[in-house]
């Protein structure tokens, strides 16, 4: 089975705050269930006052050619494990 995931909605063009704390909830909801995850969102127009340009979203990883919420978007990850994983904190 395959299990698909939605981003976590629009945020404020104007926050960068406000997306690391959507980005940290969101990847810590998925490892705390050990889900593989990934944060699929380039989009190399993203600016503060336009966003990603489509349906009022701001969550590119990227914004004037800077990286965006490093802190919560690159995080350990285990790959490969003698056993069977119990938690990934």
């Amino acid at each position: 089975e395959i299990l698909y995931v939605g981003l976590p909605g629009s945020q404020p063009k104007d926050s960068e705050e406000t997306l690391n704390e959507a980005a940290d909830a969101h990847m810590q909801a998925l490892e705390q269930i050990m889900l593989p995850h990934c944060w699929w969102n380039y989009t190399p127009e993203n600016s503060a006052k336009r966003g990603d340009l489509w349906n009022g979203e701001n969550l590119s990883i990227v914004s004037n050619n800077e990286g965006r919420a490093p802190a919560s978007l690159i995080r350990p990850y285990i790959s490969r494990c003698s056993g069977v994983p119990v938690s990934q904190s």
